[in-house]
């Protein structure tokens, strides 16, 4: 199984997912980062539901802060990032052209002292004759995220939002994403001002993504009972070995006709992605289910150097 995740470096420390046509990241970038567009009415008292709004803002303006302003490519300075030489484009964004400008936007959302501390050390932004440019960075989509669970602890005048962000992946011998049963759990402090939360520290963890569990068919336990289903069968080593896997995950290993060893398969998916045989008479053994260049399904041991081969397909 294969996941695809790319990202530029994070501002002051992840994009977003469906589970079957993953949401861009790239949709916060459409957000007017204008310092005339507030965060929230001033005059209104702060809610939960209010809080996790603000929070949700501050996520675009960070998605921003990594390298989304709008830049005018034609006008241009030479600069160095990590000691590499870099062209910076002056910044356009609406209601943003210079360093005054961006970190009174960045302000809206998380305390002044953190937002000159982010913006002073991020070396893609340049402050030039009066003038804010930028070396753009790009940010991929995170497509392991599935869905995302906001909550707030509102208490008076402070409070925290909890961020529990669910995992999938694409799993090849599927064709499809499932829930791994993963999950991230982040939370970020705040204090209420102008009837808005201001956080005292902030990442960006996720962009637009769904907030309701998959549907029934895609979730961990779902997955687990269709990577058994693959499993099942005969799957032969040459002409006198094979491994015989039973729908509940048992197995038998049986060598010239005769049982050597039986157990079960975990499909806890261990740190290489692979599935788990554990049983009497060998150690824990992991195994991947793979593909051979002819499309038939193998099972592939040792770093793919032991191939099994499902009865009937090799």
């Amino acid at each position: 199984m294969v996941l695809t995740l790319t990202a530029c470096g994070a501002s002051g420390s992840g994009s977003s997912a469906s589970n079957s046509t993953p949401a861009s990241a790239t949709a916060s970038a459409s957000v007017s980062a204008s310092k005339d567009n507030p965060v929230s009415d001033p005059t209104a008292a702060a809610t939960e539901a209010s809080v996790i709004e603000d929070f949700k803002q501050a996520q675009q303006c960070w998605f921003k802060l990594e390298g989304a302003l709008s830049t005018d490519s034609s006008d241009t300075k030479s600069g160095t990032i990590n000691g590499y030489s870099s062209e910076f484009f002056r910044v356009n964004e609406p209601g943003i052209g210079s360093y005054d400008d961006l970190l009174e936007y960045v302000s809206q959302y998380v305390d002044t002292s953190f937002a000159e501390d982010v913006i002073n050390n991020d070396e893609k932004f340049m402050n030039a004759d009066g003038a804010l440019y930028m070396c753009p960075a790009g940010r991929g989509d995170d497509m392991s995220i599935s869905w995302v669970e906001f909550s707030a602890n509102l208490n008076g005048d402070s409070g925290s939002v909890a961020v529990t962000i669910h995992r999938q992946d694409f799993f090849d011998s599927l064709g499809d994403w499932y829930e791994t049963g993963d999950i991230d759990q982040h939370e970020f402090p705040f204090t209420v001002e102008d009837g808005h939360a201001v956080f005292s520290s902030m990442e960006y963890i996720c962009g637009p993504a769904p907030e309701e569990a998959p549907a029934e068919g895609h979730d961990a336990s779902s997955l687990d009972l269709a990577l058994l289903g693959k499993l099942q069968g005969k799957w032969f080593c040459g002409d006198d070995s094979y491994i015989e896997i039973n729908s509940d995950g048992s197995f038998e290993t049986y060598t010239a006709g005769e049982k050597t060893a039986s157990g079960y398969i975990e499909t806890s998916r261990g740190d290489d992605g692979s599935y788990l045989m554990a049983g009497e008479g060998f150690s824990n053994t992991f195994f991947e289910l793979g593909m051979d260049d002819d499309g038939t399904p193998v099972l592939l041991f040792d770093g793919g150097g032991t191939v099994y081969t499902l009865a009937g397909q090799g």
